[in-house]
């Protein structure tokens, strides 16, 4: 429920209406990927002159479409509602999503072991959020404008926005030497047959 204004603030999202949204966002966002990740299965198993780009293909703009908006506007909420101890939690949600759409839209093996997991994560969110919560102070949209300007701030950002990108670039040079059959080859599991995109209209 969203609080009401006092002394001319504004009105302030409370922490139960913020988590939410933030289960829900983290619900959507798992579900976009996962289509993202339908899509480029459907896409290799095409005969490679079949075979369509990202743009071309509606489910997987549809999985992104539905990522990017609900990342935006969930990140939105969470940040103006929920202390940061509460946030790491709900990153870690978004695993359990994760596992439950590959069941159910990719045909994933689901085993005892991911279960064990699953549950593991979970607890230990939930014990983090009732745990951790500890008293911070509210900073004005000045006060973060000052705390973003710091020298340490800003040179601890460009190293983690360097390293980022390098990684990336790795993983791209990496992915382009790696068969597919590679990457995708799972011994462990028969292969599940996924329709052609085309037969979905």
């Amino acid at each position: 429920m969203l609080g009401t204004m006092t002394n001319g603030d504004p009105p302030q999202i409370s922490v139960a209406v913020g988590i939410v949204i933030g289960l829900v966002a983290s619900l959507i966002q798992s579900a976009g990927l996962t289509m993202q990740r339908k899509s480029h299965l459907m896409n290799e198993s095409l005969p490679e002159e079949e075979r369509k780009p990202e743009r071309r293909r509606p489910l997987w703009l549809f999985g992104f479409t539905i990522f990017f908006t609900s990342n935006v506007f969930g990140s939105v909420f969470q940040i103006a509602s929920l202390p940061v101890v509460i946030l790491a939690p709900l990153g870690a949600v978004s695993l359990l999503w994760n596992a439950l759409f590959a069941k159910l839209l990719l045909g994933d093996v689901f085993s005892r072991y991911m279960i064990f997991g699953t549950f593991l994560i979970a607890g230990g969110a939930v014990l983090i959020a009732i745990f951790g919560i500890v008293p911070e102070p509210t900073h004005s949209l000045e006060d973060l404008l000052r705390l973003f300007g710091r020298k340490t701030f800003i040179v601890y950002f460009s190293l983690l926005g360097t390293f980022l990108a390098i990684i990336l670039i790795i993983t791209h040079i990496a992915e382009s030497r790696i068969p597919v059959e590679f990457i995708y080859d799972s011994p462990a599991t028969e292969p599940v047959p996924l329709p052609r995109e085309s037969d979905n209209g």
